[in-house]
């Protein structure tokens, strides 16, 4: 409680001093440092906008975040381990599936292998 007092009495101290020497400039100082103080004053409330701006924009971002995690894991479906015996799941080359092409050109020594999944077994 004492630490309090004593912060308020050099704060109140402090303002007295510094109304005192205000009142000790000639005009043109007043206005000098009325302007500065204004100036200060238009950087600190600008800067506690920005500030604000970017708690909202986090804010929304967060929302968003939470409501992608949510429709996420509602949207996410259970698989068990038994694998699926259907035909059609499963993709089977066979040999007979491959067309190689195979042109004179052995400058470069490749062969181009090109794959037809319209062949019939």
């Amino acid at each position: 409680m004492a630490k309090k007092g004593l912060f308020l009495g050099l704060l109140v101290a402090g303002a007295g001093i510094a109304y005192s020497k205000y009142r000790s400039l000639d005009e043109d100082g007043q206005r000098a440092v009325r302007e500065d103080i204004l100036d200060k004053a238009d950087i600190v409330r600008d800067r506690a906008v920005d500030y604000a701006f970017y708690a909202n924009d986090v804010l929304d971002d967060l929302k968003d975040a939470w409501n992608d995690h949510k429709a996420n894991s509602s949207d996410t479906e259970t698989y068990s381990d038994e694998e699926d015996t259907e035909e059609n799941d499963d993709i089977v080359l066979s040999s007979d599936d491959l067309i190689q092409d195979q042109t004179g050109n052995d400058d470069e020594g490749t062969e181009t292998v090109t794959f037809n999944p319209n062949t019939d077994k």
